[in-house]
């Protein structure tokens, strides 16, 4: 409901800055001699009319896909909620975030049990 009143009061606005527009071009026209002036600022005036009502167009679209998204991401979450939680899904899930082959990475040389035993007793002073 906000938003249709929203939606109303944009669309009011830029029609009244519109008609505000094709007055001040109509006195401008006049001021210049110009004997065309109704029918030119009349013309620009629609035109203006025109692209606001593609703005609009495209601003319903861009909701509705939004809107649609909002339902799938409901409905998937909704699906994902009635299945049966599988431990090894769950945990996949958690660290999807992870590259895949992080898992076969060696480890750092830093906690190898060589570098312990061949760096440690020097640094101890044991060896």
């Amino acid at each position: 409901m906000h938003f249709v009143i929203f939606a109303y009061q944009y669309d009011q606005r830029h029609k009244l800055e519109a008609l505000r527009l094709r007055d001040q071009e109509e006195r401008e026209l006049k001021k210049q001699g110009n004997k065309r002036y109704k029918e030119i600022a009349e013309k620009h005036y629609r035109e203006r009319l025109l692209l606001l009502q593609r703005k609009e167009i495209e601003m319903d679209k861009a909701d509705r896909i939004i809107i649609d998204q909002k339902k799938q991401a409901i409905a998937d979450a909704t699906k994902r909620q009635d299945e049966p939680v599988d431990d090894s899904k769950l945990v996949e899930a958690m660290f999807d975030f992870l590259p895949d082959n992080a898992s076969e990475a060696p480890p750092p040389n830093a906690f190898s049990v060589s570098s312990i035993l061949s760096n440690g007793f020097k640094h101890n002073g044991l060896n």
